[in-house]
């Protein structure tokens, strides 16, 4: 009894209490303990100090609560603050019956309620009643309430958007009526089990029907909600649209259905393996180029079965798939490494070995898939040989010939002194001739008939390859001096006395020799080229038809070496590993300016700095540079320094006023009709892109470059990205109109030539008015370059002349930082 009181107590935030009049004795119950913070087994309640818990003001309500009730025998209760043995002051309620016998007031008993606990416990379970409410109604899944004869109670927004339904059409439903007819018995089990108590919940798939009568798959999650003696009175689901992933199932077995004929219809083999490299797959093309029955690659390792070759030779490689499942990474192969089949023949192929993984990402096995190469391989072996050997003459072409040299000279270099070896430069001299006279297929079968002749007088071991045009060079590997010299003179003997016959008439040829020695300096294949050429140039200029030996004394060979010095002293200069102090390349500035002098920009011109600071302008060294194969290197260097001016513009307002609006450099068409240059060009404005409008290219239209259409192209994709095409040198040659018709430019650059010659007579006068007229109907830029006095100027601005440069204006100067 006293546990069934202290329990309904502890529900009702109560305490009974009593009080004997005559003894003074307080009683308190567990409840009145718990009200007031006392320990009922260390506590003993006590008038005194009952009443000591009161403030004053609520004793002095207690004391007239008791006299007003006890002349009428009433119950009374108020309300008052109790300060509770920990210090907090709780407000209470505290009824009382005053107890009479034989008129005389015997005793006091009543109950205490805390009212802050009551109000904590409603607000508490109006809170969580909210709660409830929210979350049901704000739960992005679909939540349902029925009860036990499957009435809907309760839905909340987000399964009336599944179902299609308004909350009150489905609140006059029952969950049958929604149930697709193929789930009711399945819906009904679920409920079924939930009601008798097999489980405590369950999931299941089911579908329902939305309010057009289209069935949605759901996945519903039943609970059972209870009163306070748990026995069941709703239950609960949470449906989750899935739909997407019904299709998804759907679909994946079509896609398993679908690889499974592909597998068995691909020409591609595909063996995989568990995590333990152990066959479980192996598609027919697989078996087809293996040469085995599935059943003697199943179940069997990997390594036992595929035996895999180097490209070249006899040596094993490793196992791929061990080596993907130990790593976990894709491996492949040596292209056209072979593969061992059934009958011992090697085949070509090309592979491809990656794990398998789970969908927690662990390595369950591996798969390995193969072509055939064989085809690949001849046309690789076809395209390698087309990629080092001449079309016409079927001689090793240029590329073949400078790996052959650069093999050479490292030999040499490895066992200096033991033998020499030479490269001959051979010129055809007359061969325009022929080739003007009769034609191209006769020029072709000359340099066939030539080849054959001078391959007739080799060695198997001497390397013979046409460079390019009617040139050829000859490889000698151990040989000396003397039996190169005689080499050379019975070349130069045989080609004399060859005759080519064409239309009754006989056109002789002779040849030109120059012989450099490979490996005797620290000297790479361009630099015996370019010694063996010189040679060559000098036999030509000493008669044609001879030969000559490399020789820094000789005179022409001397001055050809002045060349080759430029080309060293260009290349260091190029270098980025060359030292702060060596000699090097560095940009001067020249303003452009408008018709007031208004500076508009500047070119940049490239000037040679020497140890001793001598500046070397470019027309001592560009000629050099262009003959040496190195306009590509040096163009590339200024316009990366230019496009580095050109940040520092942006950074620098200092720099900007010396610089102006934009950067003009000179670029050699043979440069800029390179795909190459274009791209990586293309590359730095696209790092930063607000640059192209601030560069301008000069095309000198006396160099003919490779305008083909893709060249045109990157011309024009150039331009898009806000780079200005300028012309330059415009009237210096005889195609300056053809190259204006042939490339969209945005200007033209009068050449100093035909400004220098508008007071001289009326040729240049008329080139230029004719220019800047056609300039005028393309509405392109016209500048003059050269202009060195008022009267010139004064000249030009009369024709219609846009922009203006030389020193009259300004002298080619450094950037000042």
């Amino acid at each position: 009894m006293q546990t069934a009181l202290a329990l309904l107590e502890q529900r009702a935030h109560a305490g009974t209490w009593s009080l004997d009049i005559s003894t003074g004795k307080l009683w308190w119950s567990e409840g009145v303990h718990r009200i007031c913070g006392t320990d009922p087994k260390s506590y003993s309640p006590q008038l005194k100090r009952a009443l000591g818990m009161f403030d004053s003001a609520s004793r002095l309500v207690l004391q007239n609560a008791v006299d007003e009730a006890t002349p009428d025998h009433k119950d009374f209760g108020v309300r008052v603050r109790l300060h509770r043995r920990d210090g907090e002051s709780v407000s209470i309620f505290a009824a009382a019956r005053p107890i009479f016998r034989d008129g005389i007031l015997t005793s006091l008993s009543g109950v205490l309620y805390d009212l802050d606990a009551i109000a904590r416990e409603r607000s508490a379970a109006l809170e969580s009643e909210e709660r409830f409410k929210m979350l049901f109604r704000d739960s992005p899944s679909g939540l349902i309430l029925a009860s036990i004869n499957k009435q809907i109670i309760l839905v909340n927004p987000a399964l009336c958007s599944l179902l299609c339904f308004e909350e009150a059409e489905l609140l006059q439903k029952t969950t049958t009526a929604i149930t697709h007819p193929d789930d009711l018995d399945k819906t009904e089990d679920a409920v079924r089990r939930l009601w008798t108590g097999q489980v405590n919940n369950l999931s299941f798939e089911k579908r329902y029907l939305r309010s057009d009568g289209r069935p949605v798959w759901t996945r519903v999650s039943l609970s059972l909600l209870r009163d306070a003696e748990r026995r069941p009175i709703h239950y609960i689901g949470q449906c989750l649209d899935i739909s997407e992933s019904k299709e998804r199932e759907d679909e994946l077995f079509e896609a398993k259905e679908l690889a499974q004929i592909t597998l068995s219809s691909i020409a591609d083999g595909v063996i995989r393996t568990d995590k333990n490299g152990i066959v479980t797959l192996c598609n027919d093309a697989a078996l087809r180029m293996l040469g085995y029955d599935s059943s003697a690659i199943l179940g069997r390792p990997f390594w036992d079965v595929i035996v895999l070759h180097k490209p070249r030779g006899e040596d094993l490689l490793d196992d791929p798939v061990t080596e993907a499942l130990n790593t976990g990474i894709a491996i492949k192969i040596p292209a056209f490494a072979r593969l061992r089949t059934a009958s011992g023949n090697m085949r070509p192929i090309f592979d491809s070995t990656a794990p398998v993984r789970s969908s927690s990402s662990e390595i369950v096995g591996a798969v390995f898939v193969f072509q055939d190469a064989a085809d690949n391989l001849q046309m690789a072996e076809r395209l390698t040989y087309q990629a080092t050997h001449d079309a016409l003459t079927g001689l090793p072409n240029r590329q073949a010939a400078e790996e052959q040299i650069k093999r050479v000279i490292t030999l040499a270099k490895t066992a200096p002194g033991l033998c020499e070896h030479f490269l001959f430069y051979m010129d055809l001299d007359h061969f325009k001739v022929i080739n003007d006279t009769c034609g191209h297929p006769a020029g072709d079968q000359v340099l066939r008939e030539v080849s054959e002749l001078i391959a007739e007088r080799l060695r198997e071991s001497d390397f013979l390859a046409r460079f390019g045009g009617d040139e050829f060079v000859l490889i000698l590997s151990s040989v000396s001096q003397e039996s190169a010299a005689a080499l050379a003179r019975r070349l130069t003997e045989e080609i004399s006395r060859y005759r080519f016959v064409s239309s009754s008439r006989s056109y002789s040829l002779s040849i030109s020799i120059g012989i450099a020695q490979l490996g005797v300096a620290e000297e790479d294949v361009q630099d015996v080229l370019a010694q063996a050429d010189t040679a060559c140039y000098a036999s030509k200029r000493s008669g044609r038809g001879t030969y000559q030996f490399f020789a820094f004394d000789d005179v022409l060979i001397s001055e050809t070496h002045v060349d080759l010095g430029w080309f060293q002293r260009i290349r260091r200069a190029l270098s980025p590993e060359s030292a702060p102090d060596s000699e090097r390349l560095e940009l001067y500035f020249q303003a452009i300016v408008d018709g007031d002098g208004k500076q508009l920009g500047s070119e940049a011109l490239i000037r040679f700095i020497t140890n001793e600071h001598k500046v070397i302008s470019p027309q001592e060294f560009l000629p050099t540079a262009e003959r040496m194969g190195l306009m590509g290197s040096l163009d590339r260097w200024v316009c990366k320094h230019a496009m580095h001016i050109l940040a520092l513009m942006e950074a620098d307002p200092a720099v900007s006023n010396q610089i102006g609006g934009f950067i003009s450099v000179n670029v050699s068409a043979t440069t800029l009709s390179t795909p190459s240059f274009c791209e990586d060009l293309l590359l730095m404005l696209n790092a930063r892109p607000t640059l192209g409008g601030r560069l301008r290219i000069e095309i000198t239209e006396s160099e003919r470059g490779r305008w083909g259409a893709d060249e045109l192209q990157l011309l024009q994709r150039l331009r898009k990205v806000g780079v200005f095409v300028i012309l330059d040198d415009f009237g210096s040659g005889y195609n300056s109109f053809h190259f204006l018709k042939l490339l969209q430019v945005d200007g033209l650059k009068l050449d100093k030539t035909v400004v220098n010659g508008l007071r001289i007579g009326p040729i240049d006068r008329n080139l230029a008015a004719a220019a800047i007229a056609i300039a005028k109907e393309l509405q392109i830029i016209v500048t003059a370059e050269g202009v060195e006095d008022e009267e010139t100027m004064q000249r030009l601005v009369a024709l219609g002349v846009d922009h203006f440069q030389g020193y009259f204006f300004d002298r080619p100067h450094i950037l000042r930082r």
